[in-house]
């Protein structure tokens, strides 16, 4: 388990050598979220790139963990990586949740389809792993006289995914809320996140504040596959043949979707205040729920490998 129980967070610029080589040794994967740790929706994170390089270079792993996959596929992922410099990026390098849900689908609901309420990029995504599946997502401009259509759920409907992005409507939310009702129909969503985070100074609300009160209305809860579910990290855990959690570093900006998360599931957490929550947010959390490291941005594992090698070459 996470060292939370006992000590407080480290700066990774704060210790000394010994301690950052220490550290450096505890693990050998980095599991990152993107945005808010690699860039914020209007520009890059300083020093991202470089330090995933550095990284690299020191022998580490570097996977990119995100929920927000019905923004971009894999594809512009890779390409939104590489634009911040960083380099050797594979395809298989990235756990989105339409991955994790397709390995959940098949497992536990081969022959069913899946109902969709999302982009049309999570909807192809999705697709393209083989699973059944039916776009049910409202149009936009509904008159009222479709209203009773466009919010009435499809009867056989057993397994509805909803896909949360930036362009939903009040439409969207009140036909989650009536697949909810339905009793034997299970809905899954990708992520819950009560703040998203556009600039380094502005901060906006999420999806989260929506969907509990769908949650409250219908007396039922949502089943999340993005994180910070035990569902995406038993596939991340698979997926990258991780044998010790504890050597795992899970890297990001949100307290509760990243860091919770990380603690919950045993990895090591690196917490860093580029996007959702702040170093103030982080310490007033309970100890438990605090993380094990923190740096002022991903990119000061640039002056963390220059401390090192500067010492070693005294």
């Amino acid at each position: 388990m996470s060292q939370n129980n006992c000590k407080k967070p480290k700066h990774i610029l704060h210790m000394n050598l010994k301690e950052k080589q220490t550290f450096l040794d505890s693990f050998d994967i980095v599991l990152s979220d993107c945005d808010g740790v690699l860039w914020n929706i209007s520009a890059p994170i300083p020093n991202a790139g470089a330090a995933i390089n550095l990284l690299k270079i020191a022998g580490k792993a570097f996977k990119y963990v995100s929920n927000n996959d019905g923004r971009r596929s894999t594809e512009a992922y890779i390409k939104k990586v590489e634009s911040i410099g960083a380099r050797n990026i594979l395809k298989n390098d990235f756990i989105l949740p339409f991955k994790v849900l397709a390995r959940h689908i098949k497992l536990n609901y081969p022959s069913e389809t899946c109902y969709c309420i999302g982009t049309e990029t999570f909807c192809q995504s999705l697709k393209e792993t083989d699973v059944e599946v039916q776009n049910v997502t409202p149009g936009f401009d509904i008159k009222p006289d479709k209203l009773i259509n466009a919010v009435t759920p499809i009867e056989n409907a057993k397994l509805v995914i909803v896909d949360i992005h930036i362009n939903m409507t009040f439409i969207d939310l009140a036909l989650i809320h009536q697949y909810l009702l339905k009793k034997n129909c299970m809905v899954y969503i990708n992520a819950v996140d009560d703040r998203l985070t556009v600039s380094k100074d502005l901060k906006i609300v999420g999806p989260g504040l929506f969907t509990q009160a769908l949650v409250e209305c219908a007396e039922r809860d949502l089943i999340i596959f993005g994180k910070p579910s035990d569902i995406m990290a038993e596939y991340i855990v698979d997926e990258f043949q991780i044998s010790e959690r504890k050597r795992a570093l899970f890297a990001g900006d949100n307290l509760f979707a990243d860091i919770k998360f990380g603690i919950q599931q045993g990895f090591q957490t690196l917490f860093v205040p580029t996007g959702v929550h702040s170093i103030t947010d982080m310490m007033t959390q309970m100890p438990e729920n605090q993380p094990d490291y923190y740096a002022d941005g991903l990119g000061d594992f640039v002056e963390f490998f220059n401390d090192i090698t500067e010492s070693l070459s005294k």
